[in-house]
């Protein structure tokens, strides 16, 4: 079974991922991404804000691009990092877990951004 791991971008950087083929999903609004001591199987990089406020939203095709990576990719791991780690890695992660059938406790993170959660779903079902 494939495990998910939600962590903010400074613990991204002293995580060890222990399993083989590990996906990585990084999530940022205006900072620069840091570089990563460890290569991971799949690194994927979106900008887009936690905010609906922002000017720059989660689109469909990065919604897309990240439900088909996850369903084709057949990871051990998926890593979701935002700059926080409370608003869109645990909704993208909480959205990954419902359709891939894994458990994910998203009640940790009761400030889960709704919206990015919705988007990946539609991507999902739009499928």
């Amino acid at each position: 079974m494939c495990k998910i791991t939600v962590v903010n971008k400074f613990d991204l950087r002293r995580y060890e991922h222990q399993l083989e083929r590990t996906l990585l999903i990084r999530v940022t609004s205006i900072y620069p991404l840091l570089r990563l001591r460890r290569p991971y199987t799949k690194d994927l990089a979106y900008f887009f804000d936690d905010s609906l406020e922002g000017d720059n939203l989660i689109t469909p095709s990065e919604a897309k691009e990240i439900i088909d990576e996850v369903i084709n990719g057949n990871y051990d791991e998926i890593i979701i990092s935002c700059d926080y780690g409370v608003g869109r890695s645990p909704a993208i992660a909480f959205a990954i877990s419902e359709i891939l059938n894994i458990p994910f406790n998203i009640s940790k993170y009761p400030s889960f951004n709704k919206y990015v959660y919705h988007a990946i779903k539609k991507a999902y079902n739009e499928k």
